[in-house]
């Protein structure tokens, strides 16, 4: 289910666009069992069941994504105010590695 949500060309997958394609997003069969499944405390998506992986990866050129090493967890903080510590642009983490890829792989 999720190759079909993230090969159709007709949403955009870009950050912070879900209410923009909410309409489309909840026609796929994803969002329809999503929203059956009964609900817990705490929200989140494993990468296994998320869009495929060098999708992330390319959200991480994004320089409103944060990432915290040691928690191994993204945020997006599209007006760069109150991040926590321990977040640090990706753009600006990249920097750290030898090369664009290197930090690439390192998210895989």
């Amino acid at each position: 289910m999720r190759e079909e949500v993230a090969n159709d060309h007709t949403i955009d997958l870009t950050i912070l666009d879900f209410f923009q394609n909410k309409s489309d997003i909840k026609k796929t069969r994803i969002y329809k069992n999503l929203f059956e499944m009964p609900k817990g405390a705490i929200h989140h998506m494993s990468y296994t069941a998320s869009v495929p992986m060098d999708h992330i990866i390319k959200l991480t050129y994004d320089n409103r994504v944060y990432f915290n090493q040691r928690q191994h967890e993204f945020r997006i903080y599209p007006k760069h105010t109150n991040i926590p510590d321990g977040f640090i642009q990706t753009v600006k983490l990249r920097e750290f590695y030898f090369s664009p890829a290197e930090f690439d792989k390192f998210l895989r």
